[in-house]
Formats: C-alpha cells, structure tokens, sequence
C-alpha cells in the first residue's frame, strides 16, 4: 500500500510494499511516486487517468483499477494492478491510496491463455480436442487465481497479530482475524455485529472514547498502549496500530494488536531490579563510609595503645598497663560486633539464616541477659525486669532473640543518662508475648523513625556517639522470622519505647512437633 498527498509524492509505504519494490523507507517518503514506481513510458498515462478520475468523482471520493509496467529497485520491471482509492478526509483534499499487486503470474497466464485460444481458433476443426484442453486450462487458471485470493485470506488470519475491521459509524465489527479470536476468547460470530462495548473489551470507557476520537480526528493510531479485558475477565496489556480508511464508501477503521503484557511485566521486573541494584549500590558506599569512620577511631586506639605500650612499657604502672590493653580490648570487640552485624545482614538476605527455634523461659533468659548487657556497660545504667502474670515460655530460636534484646538494651544504655534505669517489661496477650525496653534518653525525631529500620541509617541528634545504622535492621529481621513486629514511640528529650511482639504459637515454617 502506498499513500500519495496531492502533489503526487509518496507520503507513507507499508512494509509490504517495501519488500515488493526493494526499497528502504527513507529512500521513498517525499519522493514522486510515478518515478519511484512507475516505468517512464507508463508514467504519463497513469497520471492522467488518475486526475481524469479526480476530476470525475464526486466530492473527491471513488476507486478504480490501472494495470501497468512498474519498477523497483536496480530497475527491476513487473506487471502491476494498481488499485487507486481517493482518501475522503478533511486536509486529504487530491490524496489517494494506491494498492500495488503484482500481476506478472496472472499475466503469464493470461498470455498463455490467449495463445491457446489463438491455436484453437486457427486449428478449431481440425484440433476439436485441444479446444477443450484449452478451455479446461483457463478453468484451471481461474481455480488458481481463487486459490491465490484464498491464500491471501489465510495470510489475513493466520497473522502473529490480532486484526480487527470496525465500521466507525455504528462501531460494530465487520471482520476479525484468529489471532483476534484466540486472545480475546470471542469467536468470529460472536464478535462481528457488535461493538467493543458489547463484548466488554475496554477497561476503561474514557480510554476507549479517546482512542475513537483520536483515531477520526487524526486519521491514524501508531503503537498506543491499551488495557484490554477477554471474554474470560482477563486484563491484558495491547500495543495497538488502527488506521481510518475508506470501504464500501463508508468510514472504517483497521487495526493491529499486539499483547505485551509479558513484556511490560518483565519491564517492570527490571525497572525494579534496577533499583535494587541502585539500592544495593547506595548500601555498599554506605558501607564503605562506615567502616572507614567506624573502624579508623578503634583502628587509632589500638595502635596508640600498642605504641604507648612498646614505648613506656616499663615506666607504666601495672594499672596503666591494664588500661591500655582494656582500650585494645574494648576497640577490637567494638570492630568485631560491627563485623558480627554486617555478616549476620549478609546471612540473612543470601537466605542463609536459618530459624532454630525452641522452648525457652523468656523470664530467665530476659534476666540473664539484661545482667550480662549490664556488665558488659560498666553498670552505667541499671536494667529493671517486669513482668506481667502468667507463663512466659514460648518457641523462639535463643540466638534471634538475643540479637533483639541485645541491640534494644544496649541503645538504651547508650543514648540515656548515666545511672537512669532502663525498663524492660515483659506482658502476654491473647496470642502473643510483648516485651517492651523503655529508656529516659534523647528520644528520636518523629519524622525520622521509620527511616531507622533501613541499613547504616541512624537518628540526626545521635552526636558523636557510636554506632552503625544497623541495630534496628537486625532486629527487625529477627522479629520477622519468627513471625512477630518491631515498632518505637518515641518523645525528643524524654526517652525511647521499643515495642516487640512475638506469637506464642510456633514460629513460621516451624511445626508443633519441632
């Protein structure tokens, strides 16, 4: 198919007609059509037929057919049918779309033919015979010319895209491919007759009355994404093409569809994987800026330790001694636990991070605990147990308890005053154990707590206290294994309330029987 403006110059090509004339599309748009298509001695006749028609028709609307000598590309010559239709649409004023056919096999025939009947006709009495050969050879010809048209017709329908005819003014199919049928799991009967409206085919009616309106303002729709619905109630994603054209001297609209629902899922995969990626990149430098803050301050104690020590050894008292390897102990384990921390994250985002759980008194390993993360601060601040009535015993997996406990009573310790005691109250409800660690220190920014369970992110009135952003992500992630929640309330300069719960029922993925 070829579109020619009213000057006679090519305004669009189909794919098909590039592959006819051996032509690339850049080589053709904005060129004459009768030179680019047409031999030079067929050039004029064509022409003026085709204005004689112009001048004939009424309001510029009629079709008519041409057979000529067209060429291709390194002069490449064939016989052609040239079906002409005078596009009727405001601003197409002389436009016309021409339908090129090779004819070159049912030339061949037809010459066949006419020799044959020549023969026959100077030999018809002696040769009565191959009159009749003759005659059924032309009845061959034309079995095999409505072959070709049958051919035509499977090619239509066996296209690897849906297409579908609709009569603009009633809106009602007038013809649909398999392709159309198989997606939308409406036959053929079913669909033509009727509207997209009866068969439900939009989602959304204002998308639908855009895409008509479009489609009769503008003339044509190129690769427009459509939400689609079948038969069945299935959505689907469509990359729609639709093109207004003229048939049977009535408005109609064709149109191409091609379901790209998968491919806009595995967009948005990758569009998200993207992200991760950007995530995991952020992380990764926010790593690296940490370990460099964090491990340059004990890194630079250890070896002043180390050099006051090699230096001054025997000047030092056995105190001083003592305190400078305190110093080295206290860095080295404050470089371990931050290691600890990030080998734990990496452990539970590889999947490798397996849930142990089993029964345990939450009574005594609370109060063992909170003694030991006491001593372990130098008693700065005290940490009271309470607890409510009843039992508290249930399935838990002890290594992800104490990283939450640990993590919860330690930032307690270490944002609150010196000798404010720490709360760490211990409650049942209906189907779950509450404990919550209650601390009287800076508190944290409302609009900042939600950011705290993201990794390396810490509160912005922390100070130069340490720390590494990744407590809360620990415990969260502990939480959520066993199926529990993590949540702070939290009032600048009055205190913290951390809040977990945890199910007393086994854990998930965990049977009673474990």
């Amino acid at each position: 198919m070829i579109v020619v403006d009213a000057k006679g110059l090519t305004r669009e090509v189909n794919v098909a007609a590039l592959r006819l004339f051996n032509y690339n599309i850049e080589g053709v748009v904005g060129q004459s059509w009768a030179e680019m298509f047409l031999h030079t001695e067929e050039r004029s006749a064509a022409q003026s037929r085709i204005g004689a028609s112009l001048r004939a028709a009424e309001a510029g609307i009629g079709s008519f057919r041409i057979e000529t000598v067209a060429i291709g590309a390194m002069g490449m010559e064939f016989p052609a049918e040239l079906a002409v239709s005078w596009l009727a649409a405001p601003g197409l004023e002389g436009w016309f779309c021409l339908q090129v056919r090779d004819i070159s096999e049912v030339k061949a025939r037809q010459s066949d033919l006419e020799r044959n009947l020549r023969d026959v006709a100077d030999r018809a009495e002696a040769h009565e015979t191959r009159f009749f050969q003759a005659r059924k050879k032309l009845a061959e010809s034309e079995t095999r010319l409505h072959e070709s048209e049958e051919l035509f017709r499977k090619v239509f329908q066996s296209a690897p895209v849906f297409v579908a005819i609709v009569r603009l003014a009633d809106e009602a199919f007038v013809e649909v491919n398999e392709k159309f049928t198989e997606w939308s799991g409406w036959t053929r009967q079913d669909a033509v007759g009727r509207t997209t409206m009866d068969l439900k085919l939009w989602v959304e009616d204002a998308e639908r009355a855009k895409f008509l309106a479009d489609l009769r303002n503008q003339g044509s729709i190129r690769h427009r994404e459509c939400l689609m619905r079948t038969r069945s109630g299935q959505k689907d994603i469509l990359l729609i093409s639709a093109e207004r054209v003229s048939w049977h001297d009535q408005p109609h609209a064709i149109s191409a569809g091609l379901i790209i629902t998968s491919l806009k899922r595995a967009e948005t995969e990758l569009r998200a994987a993207l992200e991760r990626e950007q995530d995991l990149q952020r992380i990764k430098s926010e790593f690296v800026n940490l370990v460099s803050h964090e491990f340059r301050t004990p890194l630079g104690v250890i070896l002043s330790s180390c050099e006051i020590l090699d230096h001054y050894f025997e000047r030092l008292t056995t105190s001083q001694r003592q305190d400078h390897l305190r110093d080295i102990a206290n860095a080295t384990r404050g470089m371990t636990r931050l290691m600890d921390e990030v080998l734990f994250l990496g452990k539970a985002d590889s999947g490798r991070l397996k849930l142990n759980a089993t029964e345990l008194d939450l009574v005594e390993f609370f109060r063992t605990l909170a003694n030991e993360l006491a001593g372990a601060t130098g008693h700065r601040c005290p940490v009271i147990l309470k607890k409510g009535r009843g039992r508290f015993r249930v399935p838990a997996d002890p290594t992800l308890l104490r990283h939450i406990l640990a993590n919860l009573v330690s930032n307690a310790i270490k944002y609150s005053p010196k000798g404010s005691p720490v709360q760490l109250r211990l409650n049942r409800r209906a189907d779950e154990v509450v404990f919550e660690i209650q601390d009287q220190g800076i508190g944290i920014p409302a609009s900042e707590i939600a950011r705290l369970f993201e990794p390396f992110s810490r509160a912005s009135n922390v100070g130069e206290r340490p720390g590494s952003g990744l407590g809360l992500v620990i415990v969260k992630r502990c939480a959520a294994m066993h199926g529990g929640t993590i949540s702070l309330e939290s009032d600048v300069g009055r205190g913290t309330l951390a809040r977990v719960s945890l199910p007393l029922g086994p854990p998930p993925g965990v049977s009673k029987g474990s």
